[in-house]
């Protein structure tokens, strides 16, 4: 058999992927935003999760099913893990974090 060389090119340009990823996040917690403003009820404690960290709120204290975030301003929130048959984030849960994010539009 005859030896065909493989030739991959790579360029990796570290300030274009550096933006490029900043803009999927942002362009990522709008779209979550958007479906948790549409349809509260189906949101999974995940994506509120992952939701929470990049917007700078730590997990600080877990009983249980209660999930409490801080942040370094002072706001504090709480949010109920899923448990039993469901796999959703509660409604009420949802409205109350689309209430807290909503002043942070607003800064």
């Amino acid at each position: 058999m005859p030896s065909v060389p493989l030739c991959f090119s790579f360029s990796f340009s570290k300030q274009g992927s550096t933006e490029n990823i900043k803009e999927r996040n942002v362009s990522q917690r709008e779209k979550l935003r958007e479906k948790m403003r549409a349809s509260p009820g189906n949101v999974r404690f995940q994506e509120v999760d992952s939701l929470l960290r990049q917007l700078g709120f730590v997990l600080f204290n877990q009983r249980g099913s209660h999930c409490s975030y801080h942040r370094a301003d002072g706001r504090v929130l709480t949010i109920v893990k899923p448990h039993g048959g469901r796999k959703t984030c509660h409604p009420a849960d949802i409205r109350r974090l689309l209430k807290v994010l909503g002043d942070e539009n607003n800064a």
